[in-house]
């Protein structure tokens, strides 16, 4: 008996780990994506001309894009070259091919590389079998993992067949960390949003699963108000950063506050020319500018002066202290190239100077700021999207500057063909996050967001539509002064 249980529950097992189904597959895509291809317009005609528009005009007033007035003969303008363009304040509506199976094909085929193509991927799925079943897709591609997991504490727990709270919670998050490594590119970072309530299990499980060498607790100030308990008041919570190694550089520097002018030569303890030989050598000034850098000076050269004249109005500046001490560049010779354009020369008293103008610096561990706060710039931005109304299908969303902040500390806007995987997509923030972070600086960052609930079709899908037409909006409303952004995007579910 036990022998036919078990062989009856390996059966299920092997069901339950089976690839699925993809079904009820469709497209977003905004108009201006549609009409940059070659035969967009004559398929946009079509999409005008169809029994289906209506609908499609109909969801446009309910998503607050267009109003009563609104007629399609708005769409497009005239241009000057080519005798039409579309009108600027609408060129970012989407358009749902659900609305349009017909032409599906048509909207397709503009396309020589679909999937190159696609700004994004949304799924409705359980996220063990959603990843399970894109596992051959993006096996090596996925840049950065952000997720955003139940945190099971108090308020939030999830609802339990037993007692085994903790150990369920661990079991569900195993899982999902175990398939979720395997499409990780090389120089990746994985980050995982967490509370006290689980964070040790959290630690032990990504040693035991994920077992890299560097996990980086961020403590992020998302609650400046408090959450009252009885004996503190917690204000906090984390981000973990998971990265192979801190050999390399996986995290990006982050802006400064404000700029930190300092003189390249080093000062202080360990800044004599004798404690790092290789930082030792001239730069070349003519005009108050930085023509180029010289080679390490031989030991056995000591320069007169700091400045010394080279001839053609060139100067050679040493890093030589007012004392006449040779000290050091704070830069090797190998790496100050690399950061020439953060270079200023500045006339002082003593002569000829360089100076670092460091805008930037390492990502520190706290993060504390009224921008991560998660009901101004979370719950307050959802109602602002979808309506108060509609936002309270979705509780705690993330401050979107808090995940914009964490997916641009991985993925600088010069890192081509970058994907982000989430698959605790809760209300969308992640997708709004990139879409904004794109907006704003002409990244090509992708995002893969798996979510079940039901709120995929009236919280999360909604919102990309909208953050694609515009990043501003009031109680539900698109405001005039909004930007958009052109977007391509398949939804679909998994049986």
């Amino acid at each position: 008996m036990i022998d036919y249980i078990a062989a009856f529950e390996d059966e299920l097992v092997k069901i339950w780990n089976k690839p699925k189904f993809v079904l009820n597959s469709n497209y977003v895509i905004t108009l201006d994506r549609i009409v940059a291809q070659d035969g967009g317009w004559a398929v946009l005609e079509k999409i005008l001309e169809h029994p289906n528009f209506e609908q499609q005009l109909q969801e446009w007033r309910d998503l607050g894009m267009i109003d009563e007035t609104f007629a399609p003969a708005q769409l497009v303008g005239q241009n000057l070259i080519d005798g039409r363009r579309l009108n600027p304040r609408y060129q970012y509506l989407p358009i749902d091919t659900r609305y349009f199976k017909d032409l599906e094909p048509q909207i397709l085929a503009l396309f020589d590389n679909l999937d190159e193509s696609l700004d994004g991927w949304l799924i409705k799925s359980e996220n063990y079998q959603a990843l399970n079943t894109i596992l051959p897709k993006w096996r090596g591609k996925v840049q950065c993992v952000y997720i955003d997991p139940p945190y099971n504490s108090p308020s939030s727990e999830i609802p339990y067949l037993n007692r085994y709270g903790h150990s369920t919670w661990m079991s569900m998050m195993h899982n999902r960390l175990e398939l979720s490594k395997k499409p990780l590119n090389e120089d990746f970072v994985y980050i995982i949003a967490i509370d006290d309530h689980e964070r040790v299990r959290l630690l032990y499980l990504v040693h035991q699963v994920l077992d890299y060498a560097s996990v980086v607790p961020v403590t992020v100030v998302h609650n400046q108000r408090g959450q009252q308990g009885k004996n503190f008041s917690c204000v906090h919570e984390y981000a973990y950063f998971i990265y192979p190694n801190d050999e390399n550089k996986y995290v990006s520097d982050r802006e400064r506050d404000e700029v930190d002018y300092r003189n390249l030569r080093d000062s202080g303890s360990y800044s004599r020319r004798s404690d790092a030989k290789n930082c030792f050598y001239p730069i070349f000034v003519k005009n108050g500018e930085i023509l180029s850098f010289g080679e390490v000076c031989d030991d056995e050269f000591h320069p007169p002066a700091a400045n010394v004249e080279v001839g053609d109005g060139v100067i050679a500046v040493y890093p030589i202290d007012t004392d006449g001490c040779e000290r050091k560049w704070r830069y090797a010779r190998q790496s100050i190239e690399a950061i020439k354009e953060y270079l200023q020369v500045v006339e002082t008293q003593h002569g000829l100077q360089i100076y670092l103008k460091k805008n930037v610096s390492a990502t520190q561990t706290v993060w504390y700021g009224s921008r991560y706060d998660a009901s101004e710039y979370g719950t307050k931005v959802l109602q602002d999207i979808l309506s108060r109304e509609a936002a309270k299908q979705f509780k705690f969303p993330k401050s979107v500057h808090l995940v914009e902040d964490a997916i641009l500390a991985c993925i600088p806007a010069n890192k081509e063909g970058s994907f982000i995987l989430d698959f605790f997509a809760g209300s969308g923030t992640t997708a709004h996050a990139v879409m904004n972070l794109n907006r704003q600086d002409g990244g090509r960052r992708r995002f893969i967001l798996v979510e079940m609930a039901d709120y995929f079709y009236s919280v999360l899908l909604p919102r990309v539509k909208k953050v694609a037409f515009s990043d501003k909006w009031r109680s539900g409303k698109a405001q005039p002064d909004g930007k958009g952004i052109g977007c391509f995007v398949k939804y679909y579910e998994l049986e």
